[in-house]
């Protein structure tokens, strides 16, 4: 009786992909590109832009954005590295995750994500109080943000470059971010590392058809 259950429960609702679809990430840092540079704009713009630019660089979950922290961040002049001291969704017995580093981007300040977390960091140092917790509030009294505000911040930026959110989520910057990198040739064993998926079939089950539909784009 429980297979047979458990056999209609797939028929009514089959377990697919997903990233069916994914956007033009071009369109996203068209838009990033016109908050630049960092220095002339208000917190919400600088706030927005550079967690935008560490889900696309890292194609990290929202959960791992979450957890950096300042006292636990190594900033360098051409790179950034965060050590997680907490468990997360791929945390496992025997097997941490590894650290999140992120480097200049040279060929262009616009999209660099050491350029635009330098500034963040520097205009949120006297508002983090209480908490090393890296992304705070917008709003007064710029308390650490929760797991839910980041996926907001990610939809916002999305919303304004012309994406439609009600089909594009926040967790969609993990397939486009890892789908553009399998474009360019990036070997799929350092896509699955970054990502922090455990092997590269996860990776090509998940989002082969999502890699298609960017490459015809």
């Amino acid at each position: 009786m429980v297979c047979s259950f458990l056999k209609g429960v797939f028929q009514l609702k089959p377990s697919l992909p997903k990233c069916r679809n994914i956007w033009d990430v071009n369109i996203v840092l068209t838009y990033l590109s016109s908050l630049h540079p960092p220095q002339d704009f208000i917190l919400k713009d600088l706030t927005l832009k550079t967690t935008m630019l560490l889900a696309l660089f890292s194609g990290q979950r929202c959960q791992r954005l979450h957890f950096l922290s300042v006292s636990s961040m190594v900033m360098k002049p051409d790179s950034c590295v965060f050590t997680i001291h907490k468990l997360l969704k791929t945390s496992r017995s025997g097997k941490h995750v590894t650290n999140l580093t992120f480097t200049a981007y040279s060929p262009d300040n616009c999209f660099c994500p050491i350029v635009c977390l330098s500034e963040y960091v520097k205009r949120t140092s006297k508002l983090r109080t209480g908490s090393d917790q890296l992304l705070v509030s917008i709003q007064k009294p710029h308390k650490p943000v929760s797991t839910h505000t980041i996926p907001r911040w990610l939809k916002t930026v999305l919303e304004k470059a012309g994406r439609d959110t009600s089909v594009f989520k926040a967790h969609s910057t993990r397939a486009v971010s890892t789908s553009a990198a399998a474009i360019s040739k990036i070997p799929l064993s350092t896509i699955t590392d970054k990502a922090g998926w455990s092997n590269a079939t996860t990776f090509g089950k998940s989002y082969k058809k999502a890699i298609v539909t960017a490459t015809h784009a």
